[in-house]
């Protein structure tokens, strides 16, 4: 056991609840948007989340463990709060009164990648080698996996293919794409070979 991990099993209880349960909600909140964050930016936000589960632990009263039930509830409810409302409507306010239009995110894919409520309903992909894919229509694939549409952080694409150019110009239309007995076939396309996204949300 090195020093750091036996520093960290000697800390009281409520700092041990408020550094994990911390860090598990950083990550909750900024899932998909920690490309750009670095080894302090982690440490203090983990430390912002993970104050409301120190709050139930300070209490003199309760037991340990419903204080800890409670404690990691607040800081998840928080994180969840946070990424599901706060943060857009606190770069907006920001926005709004002029203050500045940065949201945070390091690269535009991120942007797109993770957030869910920007529905895409159609994407054509340019490839290295000449090609371009296209997903037409993606409500055909609400049942399947991803629902027809995975946008990677790494800029990596899983999408299911309907029509394919091809270098010298013609096009190919794909058939039994979704199959009841097989599922639904899907084409992963690394970022290396991606040149350019066109989306339609």
């Amino acid at each position: 056991m090195d020093y750091t991990t036996l520093a960290f099993a000697t800390l009281p209880l409520s700092i041990q609840l408020g550094m994990g349960v911390g860090f598990l909600s950083y990550v909750t909140a900024y899932a998909g948007r920690r490309r750009g964050h670095n080894a302090i930016d982690a440490v203090l936000l983990s430390m912002v989340f993970g104050l409301p589960a120190l709050l139930p632990m300070a209490s003199a009263t309760g037991a340990t463990l419903i204080n800890a039930a409670c404690g990691t509830s607040l800081a998840f409810g928080m994180a969840l709060l946070w990424r599901g409302k706060l943060q857009s409507v606190w770069h907006q306010a920001a926005r709004d009164m002029g203050l500045h239009a940065e949201d945070g995110m390091a690269h535009g894919w991120d942007a797109i990648a993770s957030f869910p409520e920007l529905a895409t309903g159609q994407v054509s992909v340019h490839t290295a080698d000449g090609r371009i894919l296209y997903l037409n229509d993606r409500r055909l694939f609400s049942g399947s996996p991803f629902k027809g549409l995975y946008l990677g952080s790494d800029g990596s694409i899983i999408m299911a293919v309907e029509e394919e150019r091809m270098p010298d110009g013609t096009e190919q239309t794909r058939q039994d794409i979704v199959d009841p007995d097989w599922g639904t076939r899907m084409t992963y396309i690394p970022s290396d070979q991606i040149r350019r996204v066109n989306i339609r949300f």
